[in-house]
């Protein structure tokens, strides 16, 4: 799949790392909806590394994924909480943190849905595959 034992490790490894950091940020966050949001980015990065785990096939194809979305998500969401006692509104601050994070969310799933559907995809050509070969060979 072109990716070494030793990437696969590295960036495994990063993953575990960056979720644990979305993970520290919602323990400190007080706001329930924010802190809500960070929880489901943070579970669903974690299906998306073990998917990852089982065929690192997939990282090529969430290349982005790995490289911008997860970093960006980090950075949006602790720069929310180093200003969030400061906004000069902040609620309207706290409404648009959420929104963002429900399209960050949004993006993370549809992104492990697409390896999910890579999966479905291969499984029907094997079956496919395997049909055919059945019935050629009069069984």
């Amino acid at each position: 799949h072109g990716i070494t034992p030793a990437q696969l490790k590295k960036i495994l490894k990063n993953g575990k790392e960056k979720i644990k950091t979305l993970r520290s940020f919602a323990d400190e966050i007080s706001e329930p909806v924010i802190k809500s949001e960070i929880s489901r980015i943070a579970g669903t990065a974690e299906k998306i590394f073990q998917d990852f785990s089982k065929d690192p096939k997939y990282i090529k194809a969430a290349r982005q994924f790995i490289t911008y979305y997860l970093d960006a998500a980090i950075n949006v969401i602790r720069q929310y909480a180093d200003l969030s006692d400061n906004a000069p509104d902040k609620k309207a601050f706290q409404s648009k943190v959420t929104e963002l994070l429900k399209t960050i969310n949004i993006s993370f799933e549809t992104q492990l849905k697409k390896l999910y559907e890579d999966d479905f995809l291969n499984l029907a050509v094997e079956m496919k595959v395997l049909e055919k070969t059945i019935k050629s060979e009069g069984l």
